[in-house]
């Protein structure tokens, strides 16, 4: 995760809301926290540069790469925070509504960027204990299938795969609803 952090020059990355520069070390904390208010204090401190429900930015496509690297050192109890950034910048925000319905430039770039964690993904939905982390991993397997239709037969695969373990009964209509999104592109 180090590398990837000192790949990029966080203070010229773009962010209309507050300065980028902060985001490498809430990125860490976040990244190397096992305890969860540590770790939820790392994210308010994302969240004031990266703001859910706002437009993505050069520094949200930074932001994404840094946090599927370091997926790998996440402590069990709060990788569930670090997934739901990645989720939220999946979705991207508003980016959808102001190209018509397309995805923007930047958008594309973060998805290429959230996509990179697909095996982490399949494979925290099928091992993993954390059940909101799992739960993420549904939306980032879907996202990454319908982005990259080289990966929905795959994301297909992995999702009805896990729909057959009983203790992911509890998510059989989300799962059912990505299975359906994902269909339609086959």
């Amino acid at each position: 995760m180090e590398f990837e952090l000192a790949r990029h020059d966080w203070p010229t990355l773009g962010s209309p809301y507050s300065d980028a520069v902060t985001l490498p070390e809430a990125i860490r904390e976040l990244c190397t926290s096992s305890e969860r208010g540590a770790a939820e204090l790392a994210v308010r401190r994302i969240n004031r540069v990266l703001p859910t429900g706002e437009k993505l930015s050069e520094a949200s496509v930074a932001t994404a790469s840094a946090l599927v690297h370091g997926l790998w050192r996440c402590d069990e109890t709060v990788i569930d925070l670090a997934l739901g950034l990645l989720c939220d910048i999946a979705a991207g925000f508003e980016e959808d509504e102001s190209e018509g319905g397309r995805y923007s430039a930047v958008h594309l770039q973060c998805l290429n960027e959230v996509s990179l964690g697909f095996s982490m993904y399949a494979e925290i939905l099928e091992t993993g204990s954390n059940m909101d982390a799992r739960t993420a991993c549904i939306d980032l397997i879907t996202a990454c299938g319908l982005f990259d239709r080289g990966m929905t037969e795959r994301a297909v695969f992995f999702l009805e795969s896990v729909s057959s373990l009983p203790d992911m009964r509890g998510c059989d209509a989300v799962v059912r609803n990505s299975l359906s999104d994902l269909r339609e592109r086959l």
